[in-house]
């Protein structure tokens, strides 16, 4: 119980930073489309790949937490918070089994504050809860490599389809339980070929049914995309709009590496960057005359890159939250270093010092300061350009204007029937407003308005068109007349919401 007590105080400080004051950060873009999809997705009336967006599984879960629209976010985010312990937990079981009991503990409080980690951990994102399972895959494929037993194989099956359909950047954490099995076999033991002959009477056919198994999972997915490819408009279950398409999207590894790193250091300090990657150089050191704590090193490496190597390579979008899953072996491979040093040997009450000061430094200067502000005042955050813009402008973030309108859409008398929302506006708007909008697309908002209007109003009727970031030219469709109903400034951009009503200029009047 002694040794439990302190797992849990750290579990409770790790939640409590993640639901306190839970709506203090405004509402984001993809927060609004994830919540929508899970109020139906139970439904089963459409095939999730459809709406999937590479991301697929998110929906089952916060569906699970379905609420009237004006009062889903409060419960999705905290539902985020709470799926988020599994990882807490498990960080400190991959710290306890690697290491020892204290690197499992010093692992799971330093991910507790961990900004990187609970700033997305505290909304309705599908990074931490790709995060959550892709932890889940490497301890149990740990427990694989140990116990290549069919019950096992079972569980690292479904883990394999529900890491990828949790989010597809995770592609390469399958492969984590067949690393493992690589990695931990005792190859140095009698003749080579030998060896491999043993490796693969133990884990083909285990391995084989893992596979198996994930790719079933999956069928319902895949077959309907390959039957549906050519359809209008297609069945596609990647974003095609974050996921690299044509050569004008081409870049390089390490041009998006060195464009990302110092969006993230924001919500780590280069400081720590750097000790992190000294703590990676530590642990395969150290493990240079510890042949187990070398492959415990090379296997969170490998962890590390599978999570990050896709993004790296497909991701156009330059954002710091498509490496928030790399915050769960990071922070192991730091607190190896740490009671590593703290137990050393050589000159202890120097390393012990510095270990302590460096570590209370780090907490008092930005760990607590960022808690703080997260929960209570997310303006004063010290995120400026990208993750400024991302979180805290108002360019796909929530604020009072949108508040407004939502109220706004809701107090209007006769109610609208029909009611149209510009594709970034739309997704925020659903959380403020108890009406039915129909999101625009994304990148034809004339077109698909004047669609939506010739197959849906009647000549006698109206609809209310609401939208923010497009010109005032949006509103020349042919044969429309529009009303201004009202319009709201937005706090901190220049995207006013503006809504009008509109109706046919002639078809009427004939009747």
């Amino acid at each position: 119980m002694r040794r439990l007590l302190p797992v849990i105080v750290f579990l409770l400080l790790h939640f409590f930073i993640r639901s306190h004051h839970i709506l203090s950060l405004e509402a984001y873009l993809d927060e609004g489309f994830h919540i929508s999809r899970g109020a139906f997705i139970w439904d089963f009336s459409v095939n999730p790949g459809r709406i999937s967006e590479g991301k697929l599984l998110l929906y089952y879960w916060l569906g699970l937490f379905e609420a009237p629209s004006t009062q889903a976010l409060a419960p999705t985010r905290l539902s985020m918070a709470l799926f988020s312990l599994f990882t807490g937990s498990v960080i400190f079981l991959l710290g306890r089994w690697l290491v020892n009991y204290r690197t499992g503990l010093v692992a799971l409080g330093f991910y507790a504050i961990f900004p990187f980690a609970y700033f997305l951990e505290r909304m309705a994102m599908s990074d931490p809860f790709a995060a959550t399972v892709a932890t889940l895959v490497v301890w149990r494929g740990l427990v694989f490599a140990k116990h290549p037993t069919w019950k096992q194989a079972v569980i690292v099956g479904i883990l394999m389809a529900a890491v990828t359909m949790a989010k597809l950047t995770m592609g390469l954490v399958p492969g984590m339980p067949i690393a493992a099995s690589l990695l931990y076999w005792q190859w140095g033991k009698g003749n080579f070929f030998r060896q491999c002959i043993a490796w693969l009477k133990a884990y083909t056919l285990p391995l084989a049914l893992a596979v198996g198994i994930a790719l079933a999972l999956w069928s319902p997915i895949l077959i309907p995309a390959y039957l549906h490819r050519d359809d209008d408009p297609p069945f596609q279950i990647v974003d095609t709009h974050n996921v690299k398409t044509t050569n004008a999207d081409e870049h390089s590894i390490s041009e998006y590496f060195w464009a990302v790193l110092p969006i993230v250091s924001e919500f780590v300090t280069r400081e720590l960057m750097l000790i992190g990657l000294l703590a990676a150089g530590y642990w395969l050191g150290v493990g240079r005359g510890n042949a187990q704590q070398m492959r415990h090193g090379l296997y969170l490496i490998g962890w590390l890159l599978a999570m990050s190597l896709p993004t790296l390579h497909a991701a156009t979008i330059i954002t710091s939250r498509y490496f928030m899953p790399l915050s769960a072996p990071f922070v192991l491979i730091v607190a190896h270093m740490l009671v590593g040093l703290w137990d050393s040997r050589v000159l202890t009450p120097i390393t012990r010092t510095v270990v302590a000061g460096l570590s209370l430094f780090w907490i008092a200067s930005f760990a607590y300061p960022f808690a703080r502000d997260t929960t209570n005042d997310p303006l004063a955050l010290p995120l400026t350009k990208t993750s400024w813009i991302e979180y805290l402008s108002g360019y796909i973030s929530a604020d009072n204007a949108i508040h407004q309108a939502g109220t706004a859409l809701d107090e209007l008398s006769p109610k609208p029937e029909r009611i149209y929302v510009s594709w970034s506006l739309c997704p925020m708007l659903y959380l403020y407003t108890h009406q039915e909008l129909t999101c625009l697309d994304r990148n034809l908002i004339m077109s698909d308005l004047t669609k939506h209007l010739n197959a849906e109003m009647p000549d006698c009727g109206d609809a209310l068109f609401a939208y923010s970031g497009y010109p005032d030219s949006v509103l020349n469709i042919y044969g429309v007349q529009w009303e201004f109903i009202t319009s709201y400034q937005r706090e901190r951009v220049d995207r006013p919401v503006k809504i009008y009503r509109g109706t046919w200029q002639n078809k009427c009047e004939s009747q």
